[in-house]
């Protein structure tokens, strides 16, 4: 833990010396993912966006804590953010997939599956055996 917390010092020195700096508010909102300090994590994320709306890594990063804060809805919106400034980016495909499968929503879900697949995702092909052979024409 205290790796973590020289870390956050660290990157809370980078951000008051340059706050529009990317790397301080992104490597801290990791730190704070892994410590499982959502709340934390998801403002930094929320100030990156704020800095740039075209930020996709921090819209896909911040969908991962609604995840784990059980907001569905919310990472949802931030993984069609992250795919609608970037549709190559096969994660976000794959993890609205995964989160529509878990949310029932199958067909939609399996497409997405299907996209990061294509993307070459190769995660997504076991996946896609698991979740979507019934749905397949």
């Amino acid at each position: 833990m205290g790796q973590f917390k020289q870390a956050i010092e660290e990157y809370s020195n980078a951000i008051l010396i340059d706050s529009t700096i990317r790397g301080g508010f992104n490597n801290r909102g990791l730190v704070y993912i892994n410590i499982e300090e959502y709340k934390k994590a998801k403002s930094d994320f929320s100030s990156l966006i704020k800095l740039n709306p075209n930020d996709f890594e921090s819209y896909y990063n911040r969908s991962l804590i609604f995840y784990y804060l059980k907001d569905n809805e919310s990472a949802l919106n931030d993984l069609n953010m992250a795919i609608e400034i970037n549709k190559g980016y096969s994660q976000a495909y794959y993890n609205r997939g995964m989160l529509n499968i878990e949310m029932g929503n199958i067909i939609e879900g399996c497409k997405d599956l299907e996209s990061a697949k294509k993307l070459g995702l190769i995660e997504a092909s076991n996946s896609i055996n698991n979740y979507c052979s019934e749905n397949r024409h």
